[in-house]
């Protein structure tokens, strides 16, 4: 028997509690594994640890586990980080994810040694040069400071052709200093009439002989992919709450108002660490996302669109998701974003969209929440977040498509009431778990450096994820951007539905 046939009336129930929070949906079997994984961690760890009171004749610890497992079972389905990144559940107290990278083994041009190729996240830059790299085509630079002066040594033979050789400035190698013409090639070497003087290059576009078998001339005379295992370490952590509360109040809440003073303390402490992890993730995610002007909107009041209505200028955000998909395609090749987390404030723009679609009224809202889907991404309300920020993200629900990893390891599991002399009644709630970022890199726009997600620990600077893009919405003249270091210019207002931007100036 499997996991999901085990705990099929559990997952039942758990569907039921996921439907009301996510307006009707049901859960995806990676949801429901990930579920089923970890009532079994919860179930042994009970078996395992339970002792029985000293002299009972019958072990109490049916209901008692029946209890954990019922917390289990309420407080995952409510989670919306399953919605955000991937859920992965831990069989152990630490582990790793792996997966393939794959680089080029032999450097041929412009490509060098261990250039990303493909991952499962991305498939590398595309240059030039790459598209080369397979090819009888070969551009290669030859630098005075590497020693080169009057003779060139060709690293691909045998040559069948050279086909252009120019002469380039080592600082701007836009600007073409000359195209020699005499010159002599002999046993892939080029001869060059006159020497390179400092701060010059030489580039030489040619062809080699890839077809002829054996390749004679040197063993790596043919470009090679290499691939590597990337491993993610996963730690668990530990969150942990405990209550105490009166004996006697415990009887006046029951006997004067008919409650369970109990179990409305044991739901609290559930319920808050259910929503602490959630913060935690959804912070993790906005951390790692990297703000980008191009998805900066100002607001009516501010962008002061003459004639234009509200209506028609809010409708004019579409364009800030349509950007949003580019840049996540710019930058993977491979995908679009799957769901948007947005503050307070973003959501009461959503609704002047066409493409927007709210949530039923019967979604609960109890800190974050589904609120509805827009042109095809669902859409998130995050106490956490800035009013006025949002992000665009990916989760494909499989390490290859997900932003980040929630990988939880112990569910909320309670101690056993415990009463004192004093009538004081305790008892505490423990989970272990753990969150990575996963498409990890540093760096700023236009100078990132690709970050292996073992690499990308909390102390080492910023880390974003490829799989995240972030903006927000300019509400006041106050906001300069100082929260992200962005300087916003005037021209990042989008120019909706403004034909001839003279119509609409004011004196």
């Amino acid at each position: 028997m499997n996991l999901l046939e085990a705990y099929k009336k559990r997952l039942a129930v758990a569907e039921s509690i996921h439907q009301r929070s996510h307006d009707g949906a049901k859960m995806s079997p990676q949801k429901k594994l990930m579920l089923a994984a970890v009532l079994d961690n919860t179930a042994k760890f009970l078996n395992e640890n339970y002792v029985a009171p000293q002299g009972a004749t019958q072990s109490p610890l049916g209901d008692y586990k029946k209890f954990c497992l019922n917390i289990a079972n309420v407080s995952l389905p409510n989670l919306i980080l399953p919605e955000l990144m991937l859920t992965q559940p831990m069989t152990s107290f630490s582990g790793f994810v792996t997966y393939l990278k794959y680089t080029s083994g032999t450097a041929k041009g412009g490509v060098k040694v261990d250039d990303v190729f493909n991952t499962p996240y991305s498939h590398g830059v595309m240059t030039e040069d790459r598209m080369r790299y397979t090819s009888a085509a070969v551009v290669e630079e030859f630098a005075q400071a590497d020693g080169i002066s009057t003779e060139i040594k060709l690293n691909w033979t045998p040559i069948k052709s050279v086909h252009k050789v120019i002469k380039i400035k080592a600082d701007t190698p836009d600007t073409i200093l000359e195209t020699p013409t005499d010159y002599s090639i002999d046993d892939a070497t080029i001869t060059l009439t006159s020497s390179l003087q400092d701060g010059e290059k030489v580039k030489v576009l040619y062809f080699y002989d890839n077809v002829e078998i054996p390749q004679k001339n040197q063993v790596t005379s043919l470009p090679t992919l290499k691939a590597s295992m990337v491993g993610i370490p996963l730690r668990a952590h530990a969150r942990r709450i405990a209550i105490y509360y009166s004996q006697m109040s415990a009887y006046q809440s029951k006997t004067d108002y008919g409650i369970d003073l109990g179990d409305q303390l044991a739901q609290q402490a559930q319920a808050e660490l259910q929503y602490e992890i959630d913060s935690e993730g959804v912070a993790l995610l906005a951390n790692g996302a990297e703000e980008d002007k191009r998805l900066i909107f100002k607001d009516y009041g501010i962008a002061n669109p003459g004639t234009i209505s509200r209506s028609q200028y809010y409708e004019g955000f579409s364009q800030i998701i349509a950007r949003a998909r580019a840049i996540m395609y710019q930058r993977t090749q491979k995908f679009n974003p799957t769901y948007m987390v947005v503050g307070s404030d973003v959501l009461t723009i959503l609704p002047f969209l066409k493409g927007w679609t709210p949530a039923s009224s019967t979604v609960a809202v109890n800190g974050p929440y589904f609120a509805g889907t827009v042109e095809g991404l669902k859409v998130y309300v995050h106490p956490a977040m800035t009013s006025n920020e949002f992000f665009f993200g990916v989760n494909g629900g499989d390490l290859q498509t997900s932003a980040g990893v929630y990988a939880p390891y112990m569910a909320i599991v309670p101690t056993q009431l415990l009463g004192f002399a004093d009538g004081t009644m305790s008892q505490g709630f423990s989970t272990l778990y753990d969150m990575r970022l996963l498409s990890t890199y540093r760096g700023e726009i236009g100078n990132r450096t690709a970050v292996d997600a073992d690499d990308a620990t909390e102390d080492q600077g910023d880390v974003h994820s490829y799989l995240l893009v972030k903006g927000h919405i300019i509400f006041s003249n106050t906001d300069s951007g100082e929260l992200s270091g962005i300087n916003y210019d005037d021209d990042i207002a989008l120019p909706v539905w403004v034909t001839n931007a003279e119509d609409f100036k004011t004196n």
